[in-house]
């Protein structure tokens, strides 16, 4: 009976290599959720540089010119402040 007790606990404890993989599974689970967040900031963004080149098209934005990197930089501000951009959009 005790041998058998023994060889349960001796199954049951973690082991060097089984908390390695833990940790190497974690660290891996971390940089995943990094890169998606990551990449979910980037492609909210390019949409927001494309909708004001697009709004810079109608009729109301006619002689408004805004660069590619004024439209990166206003979407990037909207994105990550409360969302009132200082560049006028029409």
């Amino acid at each position: 009976f005790c041998g058998r007790v023994l060889d349960i606990v001796q199954r049951t404890r973690p082991t060097e290599d089984k908390l390695v993989d833990i940790t190497r599974r974690m660290r891996w689970a971390k940089y995943a959720q990094i890169a998606e967040i990551l990449t979910v900031f980037l492609i909210l963004n390019l949409i927001g540089m494309f909708a004001v080149q697009i709004a810079l098209l109608t009729p109301s934005g006619q002689g408004m010119t805004i660069s590619w990197m004024e439209s990166f930089y206003w979407a990037v501000q909207t994105t990550t402040t409360i969302g009132y951009g200082d560049v006028d959009i029409p």
